[in-house]
């Protein structure tokens, strides 16, 4: 099954982002004297399992998502007189029909 262009997109920023996180990782342990390949299997080691990093995410987006639609079916399947800030029905007074109607 092919995913959604959107989906793609942020699956490969997801890549990315973690990609870069790895680099930065590595430098620090560079930088700190480590040799490349020792600063490149402690970095991976540190950061954990990456497909469970994204598998992770991939839901937090998921049940973001799922929130933002709850709220939109929410907000058109109430009553507008039930909704917050709506304005108060207008409601009048007996004695104000009746003088309405006498008035004819």
């Amino acid at each position: 099954m092919k995913l959604p262009l959107w989906r793609r997109r942020q699956d490969a920023e997801l890549d990315e982002e973690l990609a870069s996180h790895l680099r930065m990782a590595i430098a620090d342990r560079v930088a700190r004297g480590e040799s490349p390949e020792a600063a490149s299997q402690a970095a991976r080691r540190e950061m954990g399992n990456l497909p469970l990093i994204k598998e992770v995410t991939r839901d937090t987006w998921g049940a973001a998502e799922r929130k933002q639609v709850a709220a939109l079916q929410r907000t058109f399947t109430t009553p507008p007189q039930h909704r917050p800030g709506a304005p108060a029905p207008r409601i009048r007074s007996n004695e104000r029909q009746l003088a309405d109607s006498s008035g004819d």
